[in-house]
């Protein structure tokens, strides 16, 4: 029997995850009021935001957590004052109601601070009371308001807890999934019964034959006997009555077999169906609705705009589309950047709008769609800039990503994608939010890690829209069954772009690349042995009785390429076995997964093999204007940096990673080191005596021999306006220290140099 404690505890667990679901219903309540009319808001939805601070006040109270039920009771007034009509819908008021909201979410942990959380909500209810809180005013803040918000931005500062998870380690099931799972189970008893049957049928098959072994025995000694005898006609009428027992025991058994295969066969096709059925339900009890994601999205947007000095409407539709839990998971963090990246450089500023014609408020439009029963549509669209495709390219020849010449014959759609390669960008300054340069490469690896797509639509002060497929479940998926050097792999369907056979006299050469002509266009040939290691010495009987050459065109965002296989062997679907640990990084293998024979096959990463395939293969594009040596050299870096701490710890961050570094002590120390000696890049605070970063951006910017050099400010000032400075000065990048990660300031530096 469980004591009071366990049971509190037990208690308290499951209100904590009610309290977020209904936290998460609050904050998208809040944020349908905000995008409605507000002289007439939706009464159904002030109703249901009003319902459910209510209820949570109820779950409060029954755990014993008073600090939660009163806030929620403050809460509650606030909205009783909106009902009642004597607070009007405003900004500001929107920012109490969040912020009344997150106090709440605070403090559903036994350990919160119950009285500053209800000092801080009666402070906010009484400002919100005064009837000119509700009205706009352009005026200086009085006394008092200058103090709250004082406190508001000292409350700001002071540490958070740990964010919690999206997604909890245990789900809700609906009765009518579970109901249905429970049939879908009952439905394999008959089954079961009718494989004892088939089992004792064998049973009793295989007794006859031990029977019939018994009588060959003795037959064979009898048979024995009359060798040599003068009695023939004994040994032949004992032959002829054995060779009698065994016809009919033969033809007994023949039919006994065939009753049994056929059951067998009934009995299979039966248990196929109900598995698949029974699979199927199953899956749909690891399936959660998009709206458990969505519901983070309205605030996160409304923060950033906030910050940006931006007005943005953000749409969602599709919310009850369901997929699989570990795909929910694993398209938040892609969903995330995507959403920051269009509010942060998408959707332009409100002045910038209207000038344009456009509405204020920009939109960004979040759909999900399921066009197939496995597979799900996802697709985020935005009304600002879009994206600048001669841009983009440009940025990919000076990265060497791709020549002049390749760039002039690539369409819309493949210029486009190139955003998908690390270091292009369409962001003039690299933030801890901008930058469609990693953040984009990432948001590719993590769908092919999940056997998603992407497809990039972009029109220059149109918009964006990026286009994502992504199957429902991650347990099975279509590929391809190959042969190389006589060992058997699995090939993804989904990037897979074609399969053929090849005639050895269309092979060409350029470069020592072979060549190949796909659609019109040049694909690189390599051998899928060779990128895998696995080539047999001597010759290969299959390749010398091929009189064509399979392959497989495999590609990798805008990257195709061509590799050669001894066989193509079928289609078909794929159950993926994890690998473990001991073989998580095993180059080239994504998993495995067992076939029908009981063989165990791996299944091959697609990426990794394009990317090895490229480096190994393919030669090699120079960038524009960097010469072989100066590629070879390692790169230097100064680091501008008065804390003696901080310039040591950038030092050792970027010696670790392979970079020269030298520093200096300030802004003017800086720019006389840069005039002495040559470096590839500057990394520098912003607050430093004597001279500061923003002046000495300005500096390098202005000295034709160092105009080019790119710059990187590390700082604490995360203000927007802090953010433009460093733009207008000519940083490429600004990296806030209070989110400082030293993987994203090496990814930033080797994108920049």
């Amino acid at each position: 029997m469980m004591d009071e404690t366990e049971i509190h505890r037990q208690l308290l667990a499951a209100f904590q995850d009610e309290a977020r679901e209904r936290l998460e219903a609050l904050y998208a309540g809040l944020s349908s009021l905000e995008g409605a009319d507000r002289d007439a808001p939706p009464t159904d939805v002030l109703d249901a935001v009003f319902r459910e601070v209510h209820s949570l006040k109820g779950a409060a109270r029954s755990v014993n957590l008073t600090v939660v039920e009163s806030l929620c009771q403050e809460v509650e007034s606030i909205f009783a004052e909106i009902k009642a009509h004597r607070l009007a819908f405003s900004g500001r008021l929107f920012d109490a109601l969040y912020a009344a909201i997150q106090l709440v979410e605070r403090s559903i942990t036994p350990d919160a601070d119950a009285e500053k959380a209800s000092r801080e909500i009666k402070n906010m209810i009484q400002s919100l009371t005064d009837a000119k809180a509700c009205e706009p005013s352009e005026e200086k803040p009085s006394e008092k308001e200058a103090s709250d918000r004082a406190g508001e931005e000292k409350s700001a500062d002071e540490p958070k807890p740990d964010a919690k998870p999206l997604f909890a380690s245990s789900v809700r099931i609906p009765t009518d999934k579970l109901d249905a799972l429970l049939l879908k189970t009952e439905e394999l008893i008959p089954v079961k019964q009718s494989a004892y049957q088939h089992l004792n049928r064998l049973q009793h098959l295989n007794h006859s034959i031990q029977e019939w072994r018994q009588k060959w025995e003795r037959f064979q000694g009898d048979f024995r006997r009359f060798q040599g005898a003068k009695d023939a006609d004994a040994a032949i009428e004992l032959t002829t009555a054995f060779i009698d027992d065994t016809r009919e025991f033969i033809r007994d058994i023949d039919q006994r077999m065939t009753k049994t295969a056929t059951a067998f066969e009934r009995n299979n096709r039966t248990f196929s169906g109900l598995l698949d059925d029974l699979l199927e339900e199953t899956k749909k009890t690891s399936l959660m609705p998009f709206s458990s994601l969505f519901t983070v999205f309205p605030r996160m947007v409304r923060e950033i705009a906030k910050d940006r000095g931006k007005s943005v409407d953000l749409k969602t539709s599709g919310e009850n589309v369901e997929i699989d839990k570990r795909i929910l998971e694993g398209i938040k963090d892609p969903l995330t950047h995507l959403l920051r990246n269009a509010v942060d450089h998408g959707i332009e500023a409100p002045e910038v709008r209207t000038s344009q014609g456009k509405p204020a408020m920009g939109t960004i439009h979040v759909a999900v769609s399921q066009p197939e029963s496995n597979q799900v549509s996802l697709e985020i669209s935005d009304d600002g800039e879009g994206i600048h495709i001669e841009t983009i390219k440009t940025q990919a020849i000076e990265k060497g990503i791709i020549s002049s010449a390749h760039a002039a014959s690539l369409d819309e759609a493949e210029a486009l994608n190139l955003i998908l390669n690390s270091g292009v960008s369409s962001s003039p300054m690299i933030t801890e939010i901008s930058g469609r340069g990693l953040g984009m490469s990432i948001i590719k690896d993590a769908l092919d890690h999940l056997g998603g797509r992407m497809r990039i639509r972009s029109e220059p002060g149109r918009g964006t829209a990026f286009s994502i497929k992504l199957p429902v479940t991650l347990a099975t998926f279509r590929g391809v069954l190959i042969e190389v050097s006589g060992y058997l792999f699995i090939l993804p369907n989904a990037q897979i772009r074609h399969s053929l056979k090849i005639r050895p006299e269309t092979v060409k050469t350029a470069e020592n690349q072979a060549i190949i002509s796909f659609n019109g266009r040049p694909v690189s040939l390599v051998d899928m042995a060779d990128v895998l290691g696995i080539s047999k010495p001597g010759p290969n009987p299959r390749r010398s009785e091929q009189k064509t050459i399979p392959a497989v065109i495999l590609e990798n965002g805008a990257t195709q390429m061509a590799f050669r296989v001894d066989a193509v062997i079928n289609e078909q679907e794929v159950l993926v076995k994890p690998l473990g640990k001991q073989l998580k990084k095993v180059r080239h293998i994504a998993g495995a997964t067992v076939l029908g024979t009981g063989r165990v096959v791996p299944i091959l990463n697609i990426k990794e093999l394009i990317v090895s395939a490229s480096s190994h293969s393919m030669p090699s594009v120079q960038p524009s204007g960097e010469h072989p040596e100066q590629a070879r050299r390692p790169k230097s870096v100064l680091v501008v940096e008065d804390s003696f701490t901080s310039r040591t710890l950038l030092k050792n961050i970027l010696e670790a990673s392979g970079y020269q570094v030298e520093t200096a002590i300030d802004g003017t120390d800086g720019l006389s080191r840069l005039k002495s000696r040559y470096f590839d890049a500057v990394v520098s605070d912003i607050e430093m005596p004597r001279m500061d970063g923003f002046e000495l951006t300005a500096g390098i910017r202005a000295d034709n021999s160092l105009a080019a050099l790119p710059v990187i400010l590390v700082t604490s000032l995360d203000a927007a306006r802090d953010r433009e400075k460093g733009m207008e000065a000519g940083a490429d990048a600004y990296i806030v220290k209070s989110s400082f990660d030293q993987s994203n300031l090496i990814e930033v530096l080797d994108q920049l140099v």
